[in-house]
């Protein structure tokens, strides 16, 4: 065997660019919290609780991802990737169909934006007109009071159902509250 040496080809680099990322988490998760454009990258800390409740993992929109603030692996939408969790809370997120196409899998959708003609309330199950910052503290401590409670409850076990439900799918209609 002979081995050729090969010069530098200043057309191409090495990258020293590491995956720091587990890139199957989000295909796991069983719920996901993603964060849009609508919230300051110096306030992601403050979600930490809620993913830690919900055992969650955190996604975000394009915005978020080509900013740096969250790895491109965290990015949902045509651009990104699909998932298909229980749960889908979006914070922040405006509902570029782009974005959207990337959660139409996932079970629930619950929306949280200020803007009331968002267009993600377009493809949620759950809509919550109001600022983030009121609402994740009140969704935090409503979640660890249900917990807390559940954790303390006895289990009953259920007689199981003579017939099967009438309607098994989700409620057909939307719901929509405002804060404002």
């Amino acid at each position: 065997m002979e081995v050729l040496a090969v010069g530098d080809d200043p057309a191409l680099r090495r990258s020293d660019r590491r995956t720091v990322d587990d890139f199957d988490a989000l295909e796991r998760a069983a719920a996901v919290i993603g964060l849009g454009a609508g919230v300051d990258p110096a306030d992601h800390a403050r979600f930490e609780p809620l993913r830690a409740l919900l055992g969650a993992e955190f996604a975000a929109t394009r915005k978020v991802t080509d900013a740096g603030t969250l790895p491109h692996s965290r990015q949902l939408g045509v651009t990104g990737r699909g998932i298909a969790p229980r749960l889908y809370v979006a914070f922040g997120v405006s509902g570029s169909p782009h974005h959207m196409a990337g959660v139409e899998r996932a079970h629930t959708v619950l929306a949280v934006n200020s803007d009331p003609d968002a267009a993600v309330f377009a493809h949620c199950d759950i809509g919550i007109v109001a600022d983030w910052r009121d609402v994740l503290p009140a969704l935090t401590a409503a979640l660890a009071e249900a917990a807390s409670d559940r954790a303390a409850a006895v289990p009953v076990p259920l007689p199981p159902p003579s017939h099967p439900p009438e309607n098994p799918g989700p409620d057909p209609g939307q719901r929509t509250w405002s804060l404002l």
